[in-house]
């Protein structure tokens, strides 16, 4: 299951893509906004969508800036009725970019694809571990985050605790 967030001025467009979020199996809308700016608030603070559909002409923030501040926390698939910006939303890393009017099935392979990229990063997190010397001279230790219980600073040294041991 993703969860999804809708950030687009014109509430029309807003309908459109959360019924095509409520059809699409495998989805789930967090919610939506008009206002990029209470939209960068809520990313930035209480609501982590996986994927976040965004229009890129807004007043106040542009979505093009929108995807800037907010791509490293969720991926962003552009809804706009203007094909000129897409080399512009792609140096923003979106994942895909969709001209209004959209169709259900451009919807829908558009999910397809950023599901694919969510599952891989899900499967094959880049950074999910650390190489620490431990207890024994000379000795590597690999540690997965996942196994961190927590860290004790003390001066100019820590000491990891996991489940089993303290590194």
């Amino acid at each position: 299951m993703f969860t999804c967030y809708v950030v687009d001025d014109e509430p029309h467009a807003i309908e459109t893509l959360v019924s095509y979020i409520d059809k699409a199996p495998g989805l789930e809308l967090l919610g939506s906004s008009t206002n990029p700016l209470e939209a960068l608030d809520l990313i930035n603070t209480s609501v982590h969508p996986d994927i976040t559909f965004l229009d890129v002409d807004m007043p106040q923030l542009s979505g093009l800036d929108l995807a800037g501040l907010i791509s490293d926390r969720t991926a962003v698939i552009f809804t706009t009725a203007f094909p000129n910006h897409a080399l512009a939303a792609f140096e923003k890393n979106a994942v895909d970019y969709l001209l209004k009017p959209i169709s259900f099935e451009r919807f829908l392979n558009s999910v397809k694809k950023v599901s694919v990229q969510l599952r891989a990063h899900i499967q094959n997190p880049a950074n999910d571990h650390i190489f620490i010397k431990a207890n024994i001279k000379g000795k590597v230790t690999r540690l997965n985050f996942t196994d961190i219980v927590y860290v004790e600073s003390i001066k100019n040294y820590v000491i990891i605790y996991t489940e089993k041991e303290k590194m």
